[in-house]
């Protein structure tokens, strides 16, 4: 089952029948028939991926590990605190480490890699135990990182690359990226009518955003091949420290050359946050144009919620990775190895996002890992 675009979710209940996707369209005169070229087979195969993706996510978190420790000393620096998934992700780090007892430093360098650095260096010079980073790639980071793992610091990431391989464990790594960017093109092309004509905004400075993006064109190349209706029409780039000025600038100007859009694509929800009501209120959004990004911040979930422009995001469960890089903490410093803590991402789309908030999971993660540490019940 699957929803049409527009500015609020409806379902089609003919949509469950896969080779009647387009059929069940309203965004097309010519609704009859699939995209031009477009196979029974090949939407069959996307609804199927779009399926699995927007499912009740079935993983958990682990069932064994070691005693928690009853001190440590954690250093979190994340890319920045203005991105809401950072934002919630260290106050799940702060809330676990309350929990356990740990000492926690804070350390936010607003985006600005040389701040980056200078806290890794510095939780170095106190040897802290451990430091928990966001979207901090390594190549980004790499003298930093390696004085750090040459002195023994347990590191551990979320959301970013680790290329070269500094960090110890990352939770949701790169590998996790070009599907998301795979499945949200795939899930466009069906809210589309089997048709995507793609505006992209790129910020080329996170390996995460490369791969989303490399995940979107392989979806729109393999559309194409196979006779689908699918094309990238336009390309903006603008940078995460100016998205709220510059790059909603370059946005409005992008759709303003290309108004026959019908997906907006940003590659993180951060940023869509600004430029979805720039686009509204420039009034460059018509009924059948619609925003994708990525993340599941409450913001966007909104959006999503109450039949706004953005009507697609993929949700990665920030407050869960938080809790889960103190567990990987807790190992590491132990001279245990990291294990697969279990979070991964869901396809969030106007038929299963939640009825308020943030999307955070498909459980309670934080009850699990204080049972496991032997702090509940």
């Amino acid at each position: 089952m699957f929803w049409t675009p527009g500015r609020a979710s409806i379902v089609v209940p003919c949509l469950a029948m896969v080779v009647t996707l387009a059929g069940c369209s309203s965004s097309s005169d010519d609704s009859d028939s699939p995209a031009p070229g477009a196979s029974a087979e090949f939407n069959a195969k996307v609804q199927k991926a779009v399926d699995e993706a927007t499912a009740e996510q079935a993983h958990l978190p682990p069932e064994s590990g070691p005693p928690a420790l009853e001190t440590a000393n954690v250093y979190l620096i994340p890319a920045g605190m203005q991105g809401e998934g950072c934002a919630r992700l260290v106050r799940a780090n702060q809330e676990a480490a309350k929990a356990l007892g740990w000492d926690v430093t804070l350390i936010d360098p607003g985006f600005d890699p040389g701040k980056t650095s200078a806290a890794i260096r510095q939780a170095v010079a106190v040897d802290a135990d451990a430091i928990v980073t966001c979207a901090v790639d390594s190549s980004t980071q790499t003298a930093a990182l390696k004085e750090a793992k040459d002195a023994g610091v347990a590191l551990i990431g979320w959301l970013n690359s680790n290329d070269p391989e500094l960090y110890d464990t990352v939770i949701q790594d790169q590998t996790t990226f070009q599907p998301q960017g795979y499945v949200v093109a795939q899930a466009a092309y069906l809210m589309g009518g089997n048709k995507l004509r793609l505006l992209m905004m790129i910020d080329p400075n996170l390996a995460i955003f490369d791969e989303r993006v490399a995940g979107v064109k392989e979806f729109v190349d393999e559309c194409a091949s196979a006779g689908g209706d699918c094309e990238i029409i336009d390309e903006a780039g603008y940078e995460v420290a100016s998205q709220s000025t510059t790059g909603v600038t370059a946005a409005v100007a992008m759709a303003r050359r290309n108004p026959d859009y019908n997906v907006f694509f940003s590659d993180y929800d951060g940023s869509m946050a600004f430029f979805a009501p720039a686009l509204e209120q420039a009034g460059l959004v018509k009924e059948d144009q619609f925003g994708v990004s990525f993340d599941g911040s409450s913001a966007n979930v909104e959006m999503i919620r109450s039949g706004a422009f953005q009507q697609l995001t993929v949700g990665s469960p920030a407050t869960w990775a938080g809790y889960a890089q103190m567990d990987a903490a807790n190992r590491l410093i132990q001279g245990e190895p990291a294990v697969d803590e279990g979070p991964r991402f869901k396809l969030l789309t106007p038929d299963n996002v939640p009825a308020e908030g943030a999307w955070d999971g498909d459980i309670d993660a934080p009850d699990y890992y204080l049972k496991l540490w032997g702090l509940a019940e």
